[in-house]
């Protein structure tokens, strides 16, 4: 699929988590995401509308993680557990006053470490890269060319694969 291609599938299904995606369309959409994401954060320097613009490009990043591990036959489910690790790990640091601690400029290499091996962090960091990793495994596997409970397969379906079984 080509850059254009892979952006404009993208793009029209921008809300939609049902279906499949083929890989080179996630690899596109997630250089696209990567570079923006820090061209944003150059040029934005307000932490609230930082966030507000992370958060719409991540959901456009989500919706098409999901797909792609609908193409391998997986569950979207993993993509919610990586966020909800992300966020109670995050949540979790700001209402305990981490992040301003860490980011003092006086914090000694004991108070970072006290904070880093609090069990909540542990498990919320340990958890999340297990998470994003099983996602990365499953993402860069190929597609199943069969049909799975998720829909035809973007790659190997063809217009002539509906001519011959009369879909269209």
């Amino acid at each position: 699929m080509s850059f254009s291609d892979a952006l404009y599938n993208t793009w029209l299904n921008i809300t939609n988590f049902d279906g499949r995606s083929r890989r080179s369309e996630l690899w596109w959409s997630f250089l696209v995401y990567f570079i923006s994401t820090c061209i944003v954060g150059l040029l934005v320097s307000n932490a609230i509308a930082l966030t507000a613009i992370s958060l719409v490009l991540y959901g456009w990043i989500a919706a098409v993680t999901v797909r792609r591990l609908h193409d391998r036959g997986h569950s979207g489910w993993w993509v919610a557990a990586a966020i909800a690790l992300s966020v109670t790990q995050n949540v979790y640091a700001a209402a305990s006053g981490s992040l301003e601690l860490l980011q003092a400029a006086n914090v000694t290499p004991e108070e970072v470490i006290e904070i880093l091996s609090s069990p909540v962090y542990i498990i919320c960091s340990l958890g999340g890269i297990v998470c994003n990793i099983v996602i990365l495994i499953f993402c860069l596997q190929d597609s199943f060319p069969d049909k799975n409970k998720y829909g035809l397969s973007p790659k190997y379906f063809s217009h002539e694969l509906c001519k011959t079984v009369h879909l269209t």
